[in-house]
């Protein structure tokens, strides 16, 4: 069976070689609001409709597997017309208390080889299994606060990742752009790319929490975020065999829907840290991009760069990198 320590664990164990790692000045963890948020605009649920509800469910894929609740979307879809009304109470229930059921908050892990060694857990990627009620709790929760973010232009203009209109093309594209017109001007181009080792895993609540301030997520809004991370837990599955459950401390769950937009509100402040490159973000992927006929003006610039954001990873608890 493969080990449930490896994977409840490897935040803490990634967390503990920062110290080790990280022995610059820290920068402040927190963002500036003001930078962020200039006009002071305040994120507020809205109450969900019967429409909205029977669009999410709608939209559910039947050969996803199910949680630990055994319960099929499929089910859910084939049902939709007569559990709307009931599970549309419990939603607006949950927004209006900042409560998510304990139970859509246990996952079932699965645990997906990328490749080199089997016996190597670290080349297994953990995705979690939710059931599908908490998929369509947090789609609901997702379109409200994406459509929030984007309206009010608060996401960073840098960051490709998980945004409609945007994917790896267009940052592939963007690069090669800037890379070409460069060219164009007798220009030379250096580049600093950044893989980040279990970030998804690896994000502090309290730190998230704390950045959600910002971008006006308050109250009963930022309450309901705060127990969608807290007291999570999971349970491995692999190869017809079932750990015993285990709490899960840090990180947002891979799987989910809600978790990829958090981390991208986690990492969105990271741009300011940058002074000369220019920067290219998909999720957890980044690149430092610097253009000039001098190649040790392109050294000098990048390096100075790379030092700002190994400080600003290290404060935020995501100092375990590979830069290539």
């Amino acid at each position: 069976m493969v080990s449930i320590a490896f994977f409840t664990k490897v935040a803490e164990t990634l967390r503990a070689t920062l110290p080790r790692m990280c022995q610059t000045t820290l920068v402040e963890t927190s963002c500036n609001r003001t930078r962020i948020n200039p006009r002071g605009k305040k994120f507020l649920f809205r109450p969900v409709t019967k429409g909205e509800v029977l669009k999410v469910i709608s939209s559910l894929k039947r050969s996803k597997s199910p949680g630990l609740d055994n319960i099929p979307p499929g089910t859910v879809i084939d049902a939709a017309l007569e559990i709307t009304q009931p599970l549309l109470h419990i939603l607006n229930l949950s927004l209006s208390t900042s409560k998510v059921p304990s139970e859509w908050k246990v996952a079932r892990c699965v645990p997906i080889f990328k490749g080199g060694d089997t016996k190597n857990l670290d080349n297994y990627r953990p995705i979690s299994v939710l059931p599908a009620f908490s998929k369509i709790l947090e789609r609901v929760v997702h379109f409200q606060l994406y459509e929030y973010l984007e309206n009010n232009k608060l996401l960073s203009p840098y960051q490709f990742g998980f945004r409609k209109n945007r994917s790896t093309a267009s940052a592939v594209i963007h690069l090669t752009d800037t890379i070409r017109k460069n060219m164009d001007i007798g220009k030379l181009t250096g580049a600093l790319f950044i893989d980040l080792r279990k970030a998804f895993d690896t994000v502090d609540h309290q730190s998230l929490t704390s950045k959600l301030l910002c971008y006006g997520i308050e109250n009963t809004e930022l309450k309901w975020i705060e127990d969608y991370l807290s007291n999570r837990s999971q349970i491995v599955s692999f190869e017809g065999e079932k750990s015993r459950e285990e709490k899960i401390m840090f990180g947002v769950p891979q799987g989910s829907i809600l978790g990829p937009l958090l981390f991208l509100i986690h990492v969105n402040d990271l741009h300011q840290q940058i002074q000369k490159s220019n920067l290219i973000m998909y999720a957890d992927d980044t690149v430092l991009l610097f253009s000039d006929k001098s190649e040790a003006e392109i050294e000098k610039a990048i390096n100075h760069d790379a030092k700002m954001l190994h400080n600003w990873l290290c404060s935020n608890g995501l100092g375990r990198s590979c830069i290539k």
